[in-house]
């Protein structure tokens, strides 16, 4: 049997190898793409009877890929790193929506980086070994999916780009979908146009197809048949009775304003009604099992006993409650999507391009550095930025070698943000996920380093959600990073899109709340400025859609944009973009690259001993650059005075020093106002009041801001202080 498979791109060749390793898993794959390689494995459990899909995908970089030994004490893998994280969220996403609704059994799929050759990137080989474990197992997958990464690269779309071409891309994107629809788009750009970004989903689907075709292959050869899964008919009649008395109530219901107060009338309704439909339920004598056992038992309860033809009565309430939540959803799902797709109008009133009431409040607090409150309907997110200096920059160690991250945006969701309580801890994926996002549409707006030389940290917190809360991230962290002094050249808003769609009838949805993300078919993030887009994640829950969908949801997205950005503009048009005082305050200094040693000193000595002094937090670049930062100015002051005497060690006369008093005299003190050299300061020269004596004004060790006056042939230098007393 043949066990090597290839699969060939515009971008170099996929090669698949099946039946060889981990041969007790459903399906499983050892894929490579250069000299990356990933395995991936996928496990069905044992048949049992839940009412929901319990799907888990799990995506490992090894350390040994990287030819490295993990860090600290343990010396192995520990708990998944945030990119783990992100890059199982990418293979979950396209796949989820590719089982059947009927089946229940657990399925595991485990991706492990094995090899990294640090050219070609694991996680679009992790997508695709996945999609051919699931495809070539009896798991009942419906169809396999491809995945490509497209980057925008001098006016020209690249497949599967190098590592170091990734970065110096205008438009980075990871497009999955089947052989008939893209279903999952994620990526970011730089201020791209939707044309472009369009064009490079075309571009991607062209590859995914050659993907998918090579997979189909791959399965005539050694898939293994899928196990049945039995689709339940639908229950028409139980549906007739649920809709003929809920309908005009629950319709009322709703088309309630507020989120709250409409799950209340709903659940109001369902709750009411209950009762009546399960007597009318019974009447009707509907031909399932359970019911038929249930009305058997009412009148020949003996008999039934001894044949044993019933459940449990609690089993049997228990099935039917579950049927009448499952067929009132359905009604409810039913009834929102046809309001949209004929009348135009949604849950909360608005028409379907409308974007909800915003809010914006910024500085709300004195002691943090920057900080904005949006508000968008019954979303709200609290952004508050803090800036800090060099050493607190993020370094991150993965296989693809040691990052020094110097922005960082964290995502937090509270239970009480949608009314309820729950566990605190470490963030989800969710929460990691949608950091991610929000982080990626606002990185490309920063300025350079060498012009704004902070790390800067936001941390977005979410106090109410009803929908799209990422996107309230994005608006609410341009705005405090303004309100911190980060000269952002142009403001960046996000807006959710969403989809309804039945057969050939569809309409696209602006600024998606809750319910119309539960109930609908899409969730599209677009995030951007005026200029173009900058990040942007598309989720379909159905098995595709067309590009002309894609292309309509492109342009009400940014025409939404616009208005969300017209808002935020006049916002902030009052108030400057200015360094809070309670921020550090930083320093650039370019020395020569010789005196990089006597700045350091022998063992860090110098240089440690200007930190222990000043407090300042110093770092020596590569180029010879040093990064001075303090949160008092005048300390500041001196530690570049300090360097700047460590690395010009010769007096000037008429500079301004920072000494240390070593020695009291009765006319004066002397200064060391450069390391090694001392200076006079006479009694007269202290004040520009007259003082009789020096007792008690000074004592060794202190410091004292001087001037060098004077200098004579002897090599005497007399300094005075009575400007700055």
């Amino acid at each position: 049997m043949k066990t090597e498979f290839e699969i060939l791109l515009d971008g170099g060749k996929f090669i698949f190898e099946i039946g060889t390793i981990a041969r007790q898993a459903n399906g499983a794959t050892l894929a490579r793409f250069g000299d990356t390689a990933v395995l991936s494995a996928a496990v069905m459990g044992a048949d049992s009877k839940q009412d929901f899909f319990p799907l888990t995908v799990h995506y490992f970089e090894k350390a040994y890929a990287a030819g490295k030994i993990p860090g600290g004490f343990i010396k192995r893998e520990g708990k998944p790193s945030d990119r783990e994280i992100l890059v199982s969220r990418l293979i979950d996403r396209p796949i989820r929506p590719l089982f059947s609704k009927k089946f229940t059994r657990e399925v595991q799929v485990v991706s492990y980086t094995l090899a990294s050759d640090q050219v070609h990137t694991p996680d679009i080989l992790a997508i695709n070994a996945s999609s051919v474990a699931l495809a070539i197992s009896d798991i009942p997958f419906l169809k396999p999916i491809g995945a490509v990464r497209v980057a925008y690269l001098n006016n020209q779309f690249v497949i599967n780009p190098r590592l170091e071409d990734i970065a110096k891309a205008d438009l980075d994107i990871v497009v999955a979908g089947t052989y008939d629809a893209i279903t999952m788009v994620e990526g970011a750009g730089k201020e791209v146009d939707e044309k472009i970004l369009l064009e490079a989903c075309k571009f991607a689907h062209n590859q995914i197809q050659k993907i998918v075709q090579g997979i189909n292959e791959i399965v005539k050869e050694v898939g293994k048949e899928k196990i049945k899964v039995e689709e339940e008919e639908d229950n028409t009649i139980l549906s007739d009775v649920i809709r003929k008395n809920v309908q005009a109530e629950l319709k009322q219901a709703l088309f309630i304003y507020d989120k709250l107060a409409r799950d209340e009338a709903i659940e109001k309704v369902k709750q009411k009604y209950y009762p009546l439909i399960k007597e009318q339920y019974k009447e009707k004598k509907i031909g399932i099992k359970e019911n038929a056992n249930l009305e058997k038992k009412n009148n020949l309860l003996e008999d039934i006993d001894k044949e044993g033809l019933v459940e449990d009565e609690e089993n049997v309430e228990d099935d039917f409650q579950q049927m009448y939540y499952d067929y009132f959803d359905s009604i409810t799902k039913n009834l929102m999507r046809e309001s949209i797709l004929t009348e135009g109008l949604r849950p909360d009133g608005r028409k379907v391009d409308e974007i909800r009431p915003i809010t914006i409040r910024i500085n709300l607090f004195n002691d943090t550095h920057g900080s904005a409150l949006f508000t968008r309907g019954e979303t709200q997110a609290l952004v508050v930025t803090t800036l800090g200096s060099i050493s607190d920059a993020q370094v991150l160690d993965n296989i693809e070698g040691e990052l020094s991250k110097r922005f960082m945006l964290h995502y937090n969701f509270p239970p009480f943000s949608v009314g309820e309580t729950g566990k605190y801890g470490a963030p989800g994926r969710r929460e990691i996920g949608h950091g991610h996002l929000a982080e990626r549409s606002i990185e490309s707006m920063l300025p350079e380093y060498d012009s704004f030389p902070y790390v800067i940290r936001t941390v977005s917190e979410i106090l109410e959600s009803n929908g799209s809360s990422s996107m309230a991230t994005v608006c609410g962290t341009s705005l405090s990073l303004y309100s911190a002094g980060v000269p952002l050249p142009r403001l960046v808003a996000g807006i959710a899109m969403g989809l309804v769609k039945e057969k050939d009838r569809y309409a696209v949805l602006s600024d998606i709340m809750g319910m119309e993300d539960h109930l609908g078919d899409m969730d599209f993030k677009v995030a951007g400025t005026e200029k173009g887009i900058t990040g942007f994640q598309m989720d379909i829950k159905i098995e595709g859609i067309t590009f002309e969908i894609f292309e309509k949801a492109l342009e009400q997205a940014k025409k939404g944009r616009m208005h969300i950005l017209n808002i935020m503009q006049n916002a902030v048009k009052d108030i400057p973009c200015k360094v809070s005082d309670k921020a550090p305050k930083i320093h650039i200094m370019q020395i020569d690259e010789e005196k990089v040693g006597a700045l350091i000193g022998p063992g860090g000595k110098v240089i440690k001993s200007i930190i222990s002094e000043t407090g300042s937090d110093i770092s020596v670049e590569a180029d010879a650059k040093v990064v001075i930062s303090n949160k008092d100015k005048e300390l500041l002051e001196q530690t570049i005075q300090m360097i700047q005497n460590t690395i010009d060690p010769n007096p000037k006369l008429n500079e301004v020093y920072t000494g240390v008093v070593k020695k009291l005299l009765p006319y004066g003190v002397l200064v060391e106002f450069v390391p090694k050299i001392v200076g006079m300061l006479h009694i007269s020269e202290v004040s520009k009041e007259r003082i009789e004596s020096i007792d008690g004004r000074f004592k060794v060790g202190d410091r004292v801001k001087v001037r060098l006056v004077k200098m004579d042939e002897q090599g005497k230098y007399y300094l005075s202080s009575k400007e700055f007393n």
